[in-house]
């Protein structure tokens, strides 16, 4: 067993995960994606066991699940276009597009470098009340053979330049089967997912066609094979998120939870200015720059996204817990889980 000194809340797994991003982008290691779809594995549990015990109407829930992202997107955006008019640099010609989730990840130009994985969250949104009255009708193998059919899709829209949730099905539904299941792993079982992937980690190391895999190649996109090397290496991970998302989550753990969506958007445009503004670089700019991001994190917590989500959470409160019989995401369905 872990001692419990040494157990992370699932808040402070999410920090640490934008913590991740944020040093990837900082140096040439390529594990800024990995801890996106980790995220994604973490949402498919978080968004799915809201709606089973959403009240509310589908479309309050869309809204809601809209209204938990959009604010402090908007608002990073919108002063990122005013800092990059400043500097003189390039602001996106279709300025509009650029402010609107759907469909940003599979625009060139967009003004927050990571927003494309609030497209990809977003669609995730807005299709499961529509899916889950339909999947509870199906077989689990059905469900899941539909699955692999949409996945397929997925990877076919990706090679047309069409970015959807469809590709990183795997991890929504495996984190969508956790909440489901109600499984809960052990410490052996957690740890043991950990061990793995570090071994996969190692193994691509060793294989020099691997190397994109976990090292930039100057390319801000990954290539296809290099994206699915990502999601599978990821998925082993799943053991791992089903022991974090039932730990115990203090006040302070609830809290770095919601920083690390501060700190996820703001990185990028800290990381640009600065080093536009002193191109020499060096370790001590790459520390400036994470010191300067937890700031703005803390302040944009404190004074944008808190207000943003008191007022969401005022306005899209659930009247009633929904009864057992009527949860309807059924990849497995199991019951309903405790609230959140």
């Amino acid at each position: 067993m872990l001692s419990s000194t040494f157990r992370l809340g699932p808040g402070a797994v999410r920090l640490l995960l934008a913590a991740v991003v944020v040093v990837s982008h900082l140096s040439a290691i390529n594990l800024g994606r990995p801890a996106v779809m980790i995220f994604f594995m973490i949402s498919g549990f978080w968004v799915t066991r809201a709606w089973q015990e959403w009240a509310g109407g589908t479309t309050g829930f869309m809204a809601s699940r809209f209204l938990r992202i959009y604010p402090l997107f908007l608002f990073v955006a919108l002063a990122n276009a005013l800092l990059l008019f400043v500097e003189g640099a390039h602001v996106p010609d279709e300025f509009g597009l650029a402010l609107l989730l759907p469909g940003l990840a599979s625009r060139d130009e967009t003004l927050l470098g990571v927003a494309w994985s609030l497209d990809i969250e977003l669609q995730f949104y807005l299709a499961l009340p529509l899916l889950a009255p339909l999947l509870i009708h199906l077989r689990r193998a059905e469900v899941w053979l539909l699955a692999l059919i949409g996945w397929v899709v997925g990877i076919g829209l990706m090679s047309a330049g069409l970015v959807t949730a469809l590709f990183y099905l795997p991890a929504f539904a495996g984190g969508a089967w956790l909440a489901q299941s109600r499984w809960k792993a052990t410490d052996g079982q957690a740890f043991a997912s950990v061990l793995l992937f570090m071994a996969a980690g190692a193994g691509l190391a060793l294989l020099p066609q691997a190397r994109e895999v976990l090292l930039k190649n100057g390319i801000e996109t990954p290539n296809m094979a290099v994206q699915l090397a990502h999601l599978g290496w990821s998925v082993l991970l799943l053991p791992a998120v089903a022991w974090s998302v039932h730990q115990y989550s203090s006040a302070q753990d609830r809290w770095a939870g919601d920083l690390s969506f501060s700190l996820y958007l703001v990185h990028t445009p800290v990381i640009t200015a600065m080093a536009a503004l002193m191109p020499a670089g060096g370790l001590a700019l790459k520390l400036a720059m994470l010191l300067i991001s937890a700031v703005l994190a803390v302040a944009l917590h404190r004074w944008v996204d808190l207000p943003a989500e008191l007022w969401r959470r005022a306005h899209f409160r659930n009247p009633v817990p929904i009864p057992p019989a009527a949860i309807a995401f059924a990849p497995l369905n199991s019951g309903r889980k405790r609230p959140n």
